[in-house]
């Protein structure tokens, strides 16, 4: 019977890495994991190594930190010599801190540290026997979909029996479902204020070579997906070829002031979009001052999530149309007042 049950856990582990999913470790989730394993006690227990199963329950203060409580049973027997073969039931609970490491990704390795305690109740002398135990120990979850992760822990326990340091090991796999917390998503706000606008300028369209207009005019020119892949902060070869057509235009134009605008789609936290965002602008922005265009000319800013060029109602799909129409930076070119 045990047999049949570790094959049949290994086979919904290996169905579960075939699936494909997109999620994410989020801050601000409730977290409820389900677990079965085994429990191995020290010798001077005189328990028989056995079966382990429980509950945890926790929440997630960022998407790295999180705490958990738990709830654990393990039915089993002493084998100590006046007790051999009679029925024990230890009782596990404790609560434990937990850092989870990228945490975007679907593998998310954590590590965890606890202080708790068991109940051991069985036969004479072992009847309500307490103790306190810290453990600490390591897992792993992988996410199967956005609120459901597979999940595999160890812990070693410590603690003292008759003044002797002595410890337990736990392990487990089971499950992580997750409720709640998703980051709030936005509608699409409106554009940042513009002087005069021109149509937008896409990748396959160059920068206008001259400039005629003699009132103050800009022209938008938008990086699409192309030129910045999903969590990085470099330009794609495509995007440097287009970059470098928009520098020999704007050596052609002296009196082009640019601000560089930094975007990206609705995935991660609202802090790590904002900090990419403004990597974005300041690669462009550098770009720029490499090719020859001078630093005065140029003002960089990072919004973001904030101004979706489209709203994303899944925001942990990145292929969808919409999460790559915002991974972008956008150039507000101003031509001066006066200037032709």
């Amino acid at each position: 019977m045990r047999k049949k049950m570790m094959l049949l856990a290994l086979a919904i582990f290996v169905f579960a890495l075939a699936t494909p999913s997109l999620a994410e470790n989020r801050a601000g989730a409730v977290t409820l994991s389900p677990f079965i394993g085994g429990y191995v006690f020290d010798c001077p227990e005189c328990l028989d190594n056995d079966w382990y199963f429980g509950l945890r329950g926790g929440y997630n203060f960022t998407e790295h930190w999180g705490i958990e409580g738990l709830l654990g049973y393990v039915p089993t027997e002493s084998n100590a010599h006046s007790y051999n073969g009679q029925d024990v039931d230890v009782y596990r609970y404790g609560v434990e801190g937990l850092y989870h490491f990228m945490p975007k990704s679907n593998f998310v390795p954590f590590v965890a540290i606890g202080f708790g305690g068991k109940r051991v109740d069985g036969p004479s002398g072992y009847d309500d026997d307490k103790r306190g135990m810290f453990d600490y120990g390591v897992g792993l979850k992988y996410f199967v979909s956005k609120n459901v992760a597979l999940r595999a822990d160890v812990r070693h326990d410590l603690y003292y029996e008759s003044d002797d340091l002595d410890n337990n090991l736990e392990y487990t796999a089971g499950l992580t479902i997750l409720f709640g917390g998703s980051k709030k998503i936005m509608e699409a706000a409106a554009p940042p204020p513009r002087i005069e606008e021109t149509e937008p300028v896409h990748v396959a369209a160059p920068l206008p070579t001259t400039v005629s207009e003699p009132t103050p005019k800009a022209i938008l020119v938008e990086f699409t997906d192309t030129h910045f892949e999903f969590n990085k902060s470099a330009l794609t070869p495509q995007g440097k070829e287009v970059l470098a057509a928009n520098i020999r235009t704007l050596k052609a134009n002296p009196d082009m002031n640019i601000l560089v605008a930094g975007y990206t789609s609705a995935s991660g936290s609202e802090e790590y979009n904002q900090k990419l965002s403004e990597r974005r602008a300041t690669t462009v922005r550098d770009a720029l001052i490499q090719g020859g265009i001078a630093p005065e000319r140029l003002t960089k800013i990072g919004y973001g999530e904030k101004r979706p060029a489209t709203f994303e109602p899944y925001p942990w799909d990145l292929e969808s149309k919409a999460a790559k129409s915002n991974m972008r930076v956008l150039f507000t070119i101003i031509v001066k007042e006066g200037k032709k």
